[in-house]
């Protein structure tokens, strides 16, 4: 298994979301049309979101604050940068391909345009993976919040255990957190 890790500083929660996207598979999957069209409406209000999900095209984070993260994607032999996880979601599979995989808010994909400026290219290597995440401080800093990509190497697609229905609401004024 490849050991990987990757650290994007000052990611914002645009439309309070963060996605990550294989742009190559989102293409396969809708064509070159989707350029310019409001693809997170299509993917949250009609059952495309969860087609998408299940193809390893995209995994989104939902219902956080519209802040700055330090979002930390890697293998699960690295060590996280998200040292005290306050909620975590599991289940989810992405299809990592060269030079294809880009993290972004929600909110680029409301006028999608995959060459955005804006978007983070991650060079996560080529393959299927089982994909969980996590929320919280990072480095026990309480004025610092993370996310935590963690990537599972899998030998074909994984299968999709992600509860979609589940609400992973989680903003950073709370006092219950």
């Amino acid at each position: 298994m490849t050991n990987f890790s990757f650290v994007e500083n000052d990611v914002f929660a645009e439309l309070y979301g963060i996605a990550l996207v294989n742009v190559l598979l989102l293409k396969k999957l809708y064509g070159p049309a989707t350029i310019g069209t409001n693809i997170l409406d299509k993917f949250s209000k009609t059952m495309e979101g969860e087609r998408v999900c299940v193809a390893g095209a995209v995994v989104p984070i939902i219902g956080i604050t519209g802040e700055y993260y330090t979002v930390t994607i890697r293998s699960k032999l690295s060590p996280p940068t998200v040292a005290n996880t306050k909620k975590t979601s599991t289940g989810w599979v992405f299809k990592a391909t060269a030079g294809a995989s880009i993290l972004c808010g929600l909110g680029y994909l409301a006028k999608w345009n995959p060459k955005d400026i804006h978007h983070r290219q991650i060079a996560i290597p080529p393959g299927w993976y089982a994909v969980d995440f996590g929320v919280g401080f990072v480095d026990d800093d309480p004025n610092h919040w993370g996310i935590d990509f963690i990537f599972t190497a899998r030998p074909e697609k994984p299968e999709f255990t992600a509860d979609m229905q589940s609400a992973f609401h989680l903003h950073l004024e709370d006092e219950s957190i």
